[in-house]
């Protein structure tokens, strides 16, 4: 069983490396679909472990942080089944960020 996304994910990203290989090294296997679909699965796990942790500095109010990390995660996991929401979390971040700034600097924050 694969760590819960809390848990530290080196396991997942070894596991994910060992898959590469495999895929790699027999490209004819009857098992290569199941192979990719395991793949795909860590990834969007590792790709939920990233934005729990973005979303954890949008809650404790680290909005340009949030920005930048939900940006990150969609660098990394650009095929993220929940891409769309990401999407929207950095435009709230974006916007809250913008919100509690100081005056002088809100008309450019809300453009970035």
């Amino acid at each position: 069983m694969a760590n819960p996304y809390r848990n530290d994910q080196a396991d997942t990203k070894k596991a994910i490396e060992n898959l590469q290989l495999y895929a790699s090294m027999y490209p004819e296997s009857d098992s290569l679909k199941a192979v990719n679909n395991t793949m795909r699965m860590l990834r969007d796990r590792l790709a939920f472990k990233a934005y729990q942790n973005a979303d954890t500095y949008l809650k404790i109010g680290h909005h340009r942080a949030a920005v930048v990390a939900y940006r990150n995660l969609l660098q990394e996991y650009p095929d993220a089944s929940f891409r769309e929401e990401v999407h929207f979390k950095i435009f709230q971040a974006a916007k809250l960020y913008a919100d509690r700034s100081v005056r002088g600097k809100q008309a450019q924050r809300y453009l970035e």
